[in-house]
């Protein structure tokens, strides 16, 4: 039974938190290609949907960005507004600016019209049943000169094998991912827009050893069913890694695409 993202994570949520706050720097790399693509500059307004607990939004350094946070999950929507607050607090009236919204749907953002210049999708939409109607939402939301940039996991690769395989063996909620294929390239340009670019980037996940990277994984993909024996063998067999003194590297990638808004002739 298919799983949809807000179901999930006000289940797991908490854990996949626990994840991220505890391991940090761990996707470093993949939130720098993630920015990579977004081409920021000072001023712009960004929509990061699904935002997680607003990761990404550590790694962006320029302090003149509009950054709004669309959650559909409540467990993660709450530890959005605690980033909220902490940044309200740090910076005042400072030029960084945080905004949590919390919706049912993300076809369906209470944001006003062409208020955004940069829309963001990392690994959500993979649990997510009307992607359409979330490329037609971001066509709404985005500036005449912005971009949708989205990344998510490859149908067919090893991260597809381990997720789709082995979690879902290993995990008493399952995984059931819908990943990105030829076919979402056609969605996007349906949706009116026209592909910029894209590709697979190749990078790792970085711990500082088996044993981080095993617990890692664990929280933030629920895989409450296996040892830490059976999880290495299986992040060994889908994804591959390398452990050296003090570091042990992950491989992981994703499919990124970026997206300007069709320019209609008639």
């Amino acid at each position: 039974m298919f799983e949809t993202y807000t179901a999930l994570f006000n289940q797991r949520g908490h854990l996949y938190h626990q994840a991220m706050k505890t391991f940090p720097d761990a996707r470093m790399a993949e939130f720098n290609a993630v920015i990579s693509w977004l081409d920021l500059s000072a001023g712009m307004s960004i929509c990061d949907v699904p935002s997680g607990g607003g990761y990404l939004s550590n790694f962006i350094l320029d302090n003149n960005i509009t950054f709004n946070f669309v959650e559909t999950s409540q467990v993660f929507a709450n530890a959005a507004q605690n980033l909220c607050d902490d940044n309200e607090q740090k910076n005042g009236s400072g030029k960084t600016i945080y905004n949590n919204v919390s919706c049912d749907s993300i076809a369906d953002i209470p944001l006003k019209d062409s208020v955004v210049d940069r829309v963001i999708s990392l690994s959500g939409l993979h649990h997510e049943s009307n992607t359409l109607g979330f490329y037609k939402e971001a066509s709404r939301l985005l500036t005449d000169d912005g971009f949708l940039v989205v990344a998510d996991v490859r149908q067919g690769s090893g991260v597809d094998t381990f997720l789709n395989q082995f979690v879902d063996q290993h995990s008493s909620m399952g995984h059931e991912g819908r990943f990105f294929c030829k076919q979402t390239l056609l969605d996007i340009e349906r949706c009116g827009f026209d592909i910029v670019d894209s590709r697979v980037e190749n990078y790792t996940w970085d711990f500082s050893s088996s044993d981080e990277m095993v617990n890692y994984c664990k929280m933030l993909f629920g895989i409450d069913q296996a040892d830490d024996k059976l999880i290495l063998q299986g992040i060994s067999d889908c994804l591959g890694y390398t452990e050296l003194e003090n570091t042990c590297l992950m491989n992981w990638e994703l499919m990124f695409i970026k997206a300007s808004k069709a320019t209609f002739t008639g």
